[in-house]
């Protein structure tokens, strides 16, 4: 049987205001086939960060390599920029659940918008270069 994982997000007043996020994650945390279940405050800002990471940042740093790349050894570069991409899209939620348990969420959500408010401009600076 497959065990999935749920999430139910608070979303201000939108949901917590007509739904008990609690009782529902306590609800599904009974049912067949949930390894985990709870009630968070906050989806919005990582999956907000996730998009402008791979909607923005991430085609702008490949067309980069891209163009940087000697034409032989095109294909060899993207492959290599491909797997670190990979690498660090499997570590970084391990890295950012170690560092939300040990700290403040409130410190979790400080890192990631400082991290994306740098990595946005050396995007752009790498789009005019």
């Amino acid at each position: 049987m497959a065990r999935v994982g749920v999430f139910v997000c608070h979303c201000g007043s939108n949901i917590a205001g007509t739904v008990d996020c609690a009782a529902v994650a306590a609800a599904a945390a009974r049912m067949p086939g949930v390894a985990y279940a709870s009630d968070t405050l906050g989806f919005l800002l990582p999956m907000l960060l996730f998009g402008v990471g791979n909607g923005i940042v991430e085609p702008i740093i490949a067309s980069y390599i891209a163009q940087g790349s000697p034409h032989g050894s095109l294909g060899a570069t993207m492959s290599f920029y491909e797997c670190i991409y990979g690498a660090f899209t499997c570590v970084s939620p391990i890295l950012a659940g170690y560092v939300s348990q040990y700290s403040d969420v409130g410190f979790t959500y400080v890192a990631l918008g400082a991290v994306t408010l740098l990595i946005i401009p050396f995007s752009a600076k790498l789009k005019k270069g």
